[in-house]
């Protein structure tokens, strides 16, 4: 599905890969000091793009009114498909944030079981009736926050990219993902792979760039009703900062 070459990495936004030539950014390997591929940099107006993507995914019907056991299909055929690929995602690792094989394989199949907890876990969503003191039902529905943002490290990528991505599609959201401009490519693979496992279009959409431009319009943007993020503490009080602001929750893994 992507028309890129080896030596680019574009933006995944909509269910395509989107190059942006005037702009980009090198992925260098950390062993080598070699420059693996250049990468597309995702200023404001793509950001509000691919935003404006999810947010049109996740008011689609055919995606809100999904059943429960059919979105547990999609999630397991994408663990499966992450799964086929184990190597693929390993060897992109590898070459970017410089682990060794064997540990790069390893996260690739965990990412891959994560997504299987997930699929299971879908089928469990519902509402809660609490008791009452009066002659009235109490009720509590769980409902999709919408437009999430996903922002991930460079040190467990696919990792951390699992564990924000299965939940937030699991509950009903869009996904945003920005990964770490050292380590983009799992991330990208990762849309790939969803999308040809059935996720409809615009679902996980993937920004590259770098966090004082690209991550900041992100979690910004009016339409992003909750934000997920693993990263350094200044990062995150910043990005807290901004929520608070906003009103919207915010997950934080800071350290």
């Amino acid at each position: 599905m992507q028309d890129q070459s080896d030596q680019t990495r574009a933006l995944w936004v909509d269910g395509v890969s989107v190059f942006t030539p005037a702009r980009t950014f090198d992925s260098v390997n950390p062993a080598t000091g070699e420059v693996n591929w250049q990468v597309a940099f995702a200023t404001a107006e793509h950001v509000a793009g691919a935003v404006a993507s999810a947010k049109r995914a996740v008011n689609d019907p055919a995606w809100r009114k999904m059943l429960p056991h059919v979105r547990a299909g999609i999630l397991m055929r994408i663990a499966d498909a992450m799964t086929a690929r184990a190597d693929e995602f390993a060897r992109l690792q590898m070459l970017e944030n410089g682990k060794v094989w064997s540990e790069c394989r390893a996260q690739a199949l965990s990412a891959a079981s994560t997504f299987r907890f997930y699929a299971s876990a879908c089928e469990t969503l519902g509402s809660e009736v609490t008791p009452s003191r009066g002659n009235y039902l109490s009720m509590t529905a769980y409902e999709p926050y919408g437009v999430v943002a996903a922002i991930t490290p460079w040190n467990s990528p696919l990792t951390m990219e699992a564990q924000k991505v299965a939940p937030a599609l699991a509950a009903g959201n869009a996904v945003i993902l920005k990964p770490s401009e050292v380590t983009p490519s799992g991330a990208l693979l990762l849309a790939q792979v969803a999308f040809e496992a059935g996720l409809p279009k615009g679902l996980l959409n993937v920004v590259t760039g770098d966090g004082r431009e690209t991550g900041t319009a992100l979690v910004e943007h009016p339409d992003v009703r909750m934000v997920s993020f693993t990263g350094g503490t200044a990062t995150g009080r910043s990005i807290a900062g901004i929520a608070a602001q906003r009103l919207i929750p915010v997950a934080l893994e800071l350290g």
